[in-house]
């Protein structure tokens, strides 16, 4: 009887394992690659589509958020995301019922790096930006599983270094928003052009406020780099040099002939100077009288 009670708590014991593995892998699994573009068209942050050209820089990408990112409960969203050298800028568009809008439901980006296990905090370091339909913006630091922190209130303080908007449109929420990409502060992420962020958990999702819940995907994210710099065609910028020397030489020539033109003959400068000295006689004989 012990012998088959022993057996049973091992068995148990290496299915939670395998469950816990294969749990694992699942969120592995499900991290969906992201490919920011590189900003070639400025953003309004009014939270919806300004212009038609506004987000074509960056590749929409579809992602079923799910409650507490494992589910069952899951709703649809896409996702744009672009950088430049200082900021990283998101659209967030949302499938969400008119009915079940609330001004503090907001859409985020969250990093969670450096992990720790139990007990909470479960990672050293976590960064959250938020943008809500009231158009507040929240930088986070420090989650513990129960709350997040204002970067504001830390000590020594940071900063909030979000900036964004949201609307809703009757069927989709809109958060259009930008966070640094290193602002230099110990509470935030810091991420560079060009970098591929796979290590620890990077998630975007939408907080559903009226229900105190949550729903998230997680991505991997290759950030763009600086695009190359174009030499010009060499047979163009020979060109360029040639007809650039030839109007200089023309202008020379021409200025040369204008100020021979307007030099005064050896004769006109005679009578010149005779003119000059008899008004100069004159005018010491009047001043003798």
């Amino acid at each position: 009887m012990e012998k088959k009670e022993t057996s049973g708590i091992v068995l148990l014991v290496l299915m939670l394992g395998l469950l816990k593995f294969a749990f694992n892998i699942q969120l592995v699994e499900a991290k969906v690659s992201v490919t920011s573009g590189w900003l070639s068209f400025p953003v309004a942050f009014d939270g919806r589509m300004t212009k038609a050209e506004e987000w074509s820089d960056a590749t929409p990408v579809d992602l079923t958020l799910l409650e507490r990112h494992v589910g069952p409960r899951n709703v649809s969203a896409r996702v744009w995301i672009k950088n430049d050298h200082t900021w990283l800028y998101m659209m967030h568009r949302v499938e969400w019922p008119a009915w079940d809008t609330d001004p503090f439901d907001g859409g985020y980006i969250e990093h969670f790096w450096d992990w720790i296990d139990e007990p909470s905090p479960l990672w050293a370091h976590s960064d959250l930006g938020v943008v809500v339909l009231g158009n507040t913006t929240l930088d986070c630091y420090g989650w513990d599983e129960v709350n997040w922190y204002n970067d504001l209130y830390a000590s020594p303080p940071g900063e909030d270094n979000v900036e964004g908007a949201a609307t809703h449109d009757g069927t989709y929420y809109w958060f259009e928003f930008r966070k640094e990409l290193n602002s230099s502060e110990v509470y935030d992420f810091s991420f560079t052009p060009g970098q591929v962020v796979e290590t620890g958990d990077l998630l975007v999702g939408i907080w559903d406020n009226s229900k105190r819940d949550y729903f998230e995907a997680f991505i991997s994210l290759h950030l763009s780099p600086p695009p190359p710099f174009v030499f010009p065609n060499i047979v163009i910028l020979a060109g360029v040099v040639v007809s650039i020397a030839v109007i200089a030489v023309v202008v020379v020539v021409v200025v040369t002939v204008r100020r021979r033109e307007q030099k005064p003959s050896k004769k006109g400068l005679h009578d010149l100077l005779n003119t000059l000295f008899f008004q100069n006689n004159l005018t010491r004989r009047i001043l003798a009288k």
